[in-house]
């Protein structure tokens, strides 16, 4: 589990409380990626303030995701 340590340190430093998908999004949002490890990437769409998270599993990823029905990233501890 440590990429997954690894991915929460930097989602909390540099995007914390942000909105995260694991699907890309079809409106053909401009994203960059700013993550590449372990097999985990994570893109940024700097234009609407949210990332996109692949090569997780589905828990893995809602692991991450808060409870408010709106797809935030949780607060971690690190």
């Amino acid at each position: 589990m440590e990429k997954i340590k690894k991915l929460k340190k930097f989602l909390q430093e540099n995007y914390p409380n942000f909105q995260a998908f694991n699907t890309k999004n079809i409106c053909g949002d401009y994203t960059e990626q700013v993550y590449n490890e372990d097999g985990i990437i994570v893109d940024y769409c700097s234009s609407y303030g949210y990332v996109e998270i692949f090569g997780l599993t589905n828990e893995e990823f809602y692991n991450l995701i808060d409870d408010s029905g709106f797809s935030y990233l949780k607060t971690f501890e690190i």
